[in-house]
């Protein structure tokens, strides 16, 4: 039986590094899915740098379209021009440039969501690593819309590299809000919940999610302040003025610690408790 040709969505930018790049763009390659039925859409956001930019000229190969901004736009207006670029692929993968996908990941999904006609945005457990620490844990997230709707106002329903969503969903008319700098794919879902899209995420592992040993520093009080307001927006959206407000506020004074505890807490059972 000939298998759908399948899109991945991905953008770069002039802070990736050539390493991360590489290994993220051999794991979609090496799919045992099959790379003769899967097309690479790269989203160049302004300047690279020249050993990456190097090695995109020299595996021209690997990617099937390649849009380019002259500036750096962001990484919802990316996407949002990559979704206006693709053809016919049913199934468009997210990945980020610096994760690694599991070899098996674009069949576990695509047969999931094959079986499941319903639902239009499938995630799966990640795997958050680091070079410093390895493997730190085993993220899981809601089942599906019913626990989805349970959970969004404490955390991300998805890992966002990790999703796939089906045409269909983008059809609907849906996009990343490009006014978001932060936190783009919360807003996605929340949207997306609110007009009862059927969402899931399946058991198994499908993608290592780096997490950068400059990650703790790299927080900003924009970016918090952002991330609140989405959260904000959603939770009175779609469950009105609730006793939910406190998860987003709670998470707003911790992204405010000094560096070393927000560290501390996020390599911790506690933040898991937190989670559930």
């Amino acid at each position: 039986m000939k298998k759908s040709t399948i899109a991945f969505i991905i953008t770069v930018y002039k802070k990736d590094k050539l390493k991360y790049f590489k290994e993220a763009i051999e794991t979609i390659v090496n799919q045992d899915y099959g790379f003769q039925n899967i097309n690479i859409y790269l989203g160049v956001d302004g300047e690279l740098s020249n050993e990456v930019d190097d090695y995109i000229n020299e595996n021209i190969k690997f990617f099937y379209k390649i849009i380019k901004n002259k500036e750096n736009k962001g990484l919802a207006f990316t996407l949002n021009r990559l979704i206006e670029t693709l053809e016919n692929e049913y199934y468009i993968f997210r990945m980020d440039s610096d994760d690694v996908c599991y070899l098996d990941r674009a069949t576990k999904q695509v047969n999931f969501m094959e079986k499941n006609p319903d639902i239009l945005i499938s995630g799966g457990a990640i795997e958050e690593f680091s070079e410093e620490h390895g493997m730190q844990m085993i993220r899981t997230y809601p089942k599906n819309s019913v626990k989805a709707k349970k959970y969004i106002y404490k955390a991300s329903i998805f890992a966002h590299p990790a999703v796939c969503f089906k045409k269909d969903f983008f059809n609907k008319g849906f996009r990343y809000d490009a006014n978001h700098k932060f936190s783009q794919d919360v807003d996605l879902w929340f949207r997306a919940l609110n007009k009862n899209i059927e969402i899931a995420n399946i058991k198994d592992v499908v993608l290592k999610l780096r997490v950068q040993d400059n990650f703790y520093k790299r927080r900003s009080y924009k970016k918090a302040i952002g991330e609140f307001k989405i959260y904000y927006k959603g939770i009175i959206t779609n469950y009105g003025f609730s006793f939910k407000l406190i998860y987003p506020l709670f998470r707003l004074l911790f992204r405010l610690l000094p560096v070393f505890l927000v560290e501390k807490i996020y390599n911790s059972k506690l933040r898991k408790k937190l989670n559930n």
